[in-house]
């Protein structure tokens, strides 16, 4: 064959996949007690990420009560296997691709994390900050600045010691102690009065010397003395207890102002500071050997979708699960995201759709009922029906358990058993469907 020839056909074998292109994905699915980790990376890289991210949310719990306790939303990490596969899937700000190795998407019904796989712990560590954040704010819902900035960038520091079997928390950035011994600080009143408003927060110029404060504070309190964390916890259960912040600093703290003041002067010069070390039982070391199960592309692309539509990726996501599920009309989980989709857009009569055909492939999970529910009550109060017509309406699914769905009540109906002749029937027809339809 001519050599110009076998170029062209060697062109279209590549472009066609014809010489063995990449295949598709294979996509895994790992639970552990914190999170469900989903990915198309190696098994090997899923549970590294998972045993660094469940030791991470060890130490947050260890290193300083009140523990935030367990997620009330679902916390789903993506795991991807390179570049490449997370491309697509990464944050953008007015249009354009925010170059990341991971990030964490909050949201009311499920929590992402994204990771570049391919980065390992470079990108786990990158995710620590934002994951913090989520954590202090379940725990103390509105902290303030200091506190919820100071938290934050002592928990990043974490650092895996001794081959996974312990960690060290507290490791004092270089470049926070040059901000701080180089400019003049930052009075205490002013800074524990800061808020998310305030006008120090939101000056680039400032800012620096704000988060670096933030932290030196933070720490002082935290690894200077046995006294101080003390004093530190005591404020902390004060604000979780419904104490306002400056009740509870002019309560824990207010009388010693200037002795704080001065001795954290004099701990930013210290030529050392204090970090803490910390040891893992084997139920934390264990995660990264959890089992993993194979999960089919479409049920991959269900979590893919829900994070670009919790990434405010309205339209791109909704073309690409309506993409997944006219491939696959089964596919529950592309069937609940776009439902969750068009519940959030009030597309309330579409959402009970989608999440009343995800609730009966799935009535096993409680999410999807859940959402269901909470489709079927928007249905309700969209429809203008007083309390009582509600409650009415409610009253004709006759079996309680069932019509927590209806309720709000989050808690998981009965998919088999209860009155005689619903078993294999659709939350909506076991849940009086006929009078909010």
């Amino acid at each position: 064959m001519p050599r110009m020839r076998l170029r062209a056909a060697l062109f279209l074998a590549l472009s066609f996949g014809l010489l063995g292109g990449e295949a598709s994905a294979e996509w895994t699915r790992l639970h552990t007690p914190n999170f469900v980790f989903v990915g198309d990376a190696s098994d090997r890289q899923i549970r590294r990420v998972a045993q660094r991210l469940e030791q991470f949310r060890e130490v947050m719990d260890r290193a300083l009560p009140p523990a935030p306790g367990p997620s009330p939303a679902p916390i789903v990490v993506l795991v991807f296997a390179n570049d490449r596969s997370f491309g697509p899937f990464k944050p953008r700000f007015q249009g354009r691709t925010v170059e990341v190795a991971g990030y964490f998407q909050g949201g009311q019904d499920i929590n992402f994390i994204a990771i570049n796989g391919d980065l390992g712990d470079q990108a786990v560590r990158t995710v620590f900050h934002e994951y913090s954040h989520f954590l202090v704010q379940s725990a103390l819902r509105v902290p303030p600045v200091w506190v919820n900035e100071g938290l934050a960038q002592i928990y990043e520091t974490f650092e895996e010691r001794d081959g996974g079997k312990g960690a060290m928390l507290g490791r004092a950035p270089l470049e926070h102690l040059l901000e701080l011994r180089s400019q003049t600080l930052i009075p205490l009143s002013q800074l524990t009065a800061l808020d998310r408003s305030s006008s120090m927060y939101n000056e680039g110029n400032r800012r620096g010397l704000l988060y670096a404060q933030s932290w030196a504070l933070m720490h002082y309190l935290t690894f200077g003395s046995e006294a101080r964390r003390e004093q530190l916890l005591r404020y902390l259960t004060d604000m979780r207890g419904g104490a306002s912040p400056e009740e509870a600093w002019n309560k824990e703290f207010g009388t010693e102002l200037a002795a704080i003041e001065k001795a954290l002067r004099e701990y930013v010069l210290l030529r050392t500071l204090p970090a803490v070390t910390y040891t893992f039982d084997t139920t934390t070391r264990a995660a990264g050997e959890a089992k993993v199960e194979r999960v089919s592309e479409a049920e991959a692309s269900g979590y893919l979708g829900d994070l670009l539509g919790h990434g405010a990726r309205t339209e791109e996501a909704r073309a690409y699960l309506k993409k997944v599920i006219v491939s696959d009309p089964d596919a529950a989980r592309a069937l609940y995201a776009l439902g969750l989709l068009e519940l959030r857009e009030s597309q309330i009569d579409e959402a009970v759709r989608l999440l009343e055909r995800a609730a009966t492939l799935r009535p096993g999970e409680s999410a999807f009922l859940t959402a269901y529910g909470r489709a079927l009550i928007n249905r309700l109060r969209s429809a203008g029906l007083d309390d009582a017509q509600r409650e009415s309406t409610v009253e004709i699914c006759g079996a309680r358990s069932a019509c927590r769905l209806c309720t709000g009540n989050p808690g998981v109906p009965r998919t088999g058993g209860g009155r005689a002749g619903t078993r294999g029937r659709s939350p909506q027809a076991r849940c009086g469907g006929r009078s909010v339809g």
